[in-house]
Order: C-alpha cells, then sequence, then structure tokens
C-alpha cells in the first residue's frame, strides 16, 4: 500500500472516474458526494479508520461518488491486485470483508426502495371536503 496525502479541498477521486483501488483513511476527514446528479447532495463524511472505495477492491466500476479532503488528510492506497493476493493468504480476511460488503449492500438496497416508495407511492393523504 502507498501513503497519499491530500490538502483541504484536494479530490482523491471524482465521480465517474473507473476505479482501480481503494482507501483507507488513516487521518482527516474526507466528504462523500454525488456532484453529476440532477440534484447534487453530501451523502457522507469519512473519518478516520474507513475504507472508502472499497468496491474497487473486487471490480472495477465507475466510482459512484466524488471523494473530496475537507482538511488535510492521509490515506493508504491499496491497489487492487495487492488486496488479492492478500485475500488469497488470509482467507478469515476475505470472510470479514464479505460481511462488510454484505452490510453496505443490504443499506444501499435499503435506501433504493425507500426511494422506490417515495417516487412511486405518494404519500396518502386524506381526501379534503371542500363546501
Amino acid at each position: 500500500a502507498d501513503q497519499l496525502r491530500l490538502a483541504a479541498g484536494d479530490i482523491l477521486f471524482q465521480e465517474g472516474d473507473l476505479a482501480d483501488a481503494g482507501y483507507v483513511l488513516t487521518s482527516g476527514r474526507l466528504e462523500m458526494a454525488e456532484e453529476k446528479a440532477a440534484r447534487p447532495r453530501v451523502l457522507c463524511e469519512v473519518l478516520p479508520g474507513a475504507l472508502v472505495g472499497e468496491s474497487a477492491l473486487l471490480i472495477a466500476l465507475p466510482r459512484p461518488a466524488t471523494a473530496r479532503a475537507l482538511e488535510a488528510s492521509t490515506l493508504l492506497r491499496i491497489p487492487r491486485a495487492t488486496f488479492l493476493r492478500v485475500l488469497e493468504g488470509f482467507p478469515e480476511a476475505a470472510v470479514q470483508l464479505r460481511a462488510l460488503f454484505a452490510g453496505r449492500l443490504e443499506a444501499t438496497l435499503g435506501a433504493l426502495d425507500t426511494l422506490r416508495r417515495e417516487k412511486l407511492e405518494p404519500p396518502f393523504r386524506p381526501p379534503v371536503r371542500r363546501r
């Protein structure tokens, strides 16, 4: 893994970039934001110890969000090839990672279900009688 330093405002990766590595935030804070959506929005704040862009450790997909440093930050960059070699030697780590991905997938599917219900099934409003 390589160490990477970002100044406040620096972009780690942009939404749409092809993902080739995951990161561990060792110090500082990051912001994850959707910038290309119809309504740009901040998704979350990332704190030290968090894994960032972890899906890139297994598959090459476009980044779903932009990661920007909110303050001076330090990260460890883990290339996909390095990560896969480590998993071969430590199968128990693969089991823990599977649990992490399953939890995040469950949260994502729940959020999608909520959005679907809000868009397709408007909230119930009792009829108003007018005189």
